[in-house]
């Protein structure tokens, strides 16, 4: 596994979170030097999804479409693969 899609992976363990809101907590990691953007990280999350590592889904609210990630079991996390 690639060191990006392990640290979208350890971001996730954490929390359930949409693309803006894992683009924003890479980000604030001290210790990375990478720059994360929508560019690079929408095809991590689906490469992960379709490897089974991440489950989506998607949230409407005040009229906006948000699609959240979660870890599956085969990632190791508490959530379910369903």
């Amino acid at each position: 596994m690639k060191l990006d899609e392990q640290r979208v992976l350890d971001v996730l363990k954490e929390k359930e979170m949409h693309g803006y809101e894992i683009i924003v907590t890479l980000n604030r990691d001290p210790e990375s030097s990478f720059n994360y953007r929508f560019g690079t990280l929408y095809p991590i999350l689906r490469s992960l999804e379709q490897r089974r590592y991440l489950k989506s889904y998607e949230i409407k609210k005040n009229g906006k479409r948000r699609i959240y990630y979660r870890c599956t079991r085969k990632q190791g996390g508490d959530n379910d693969e369903s």
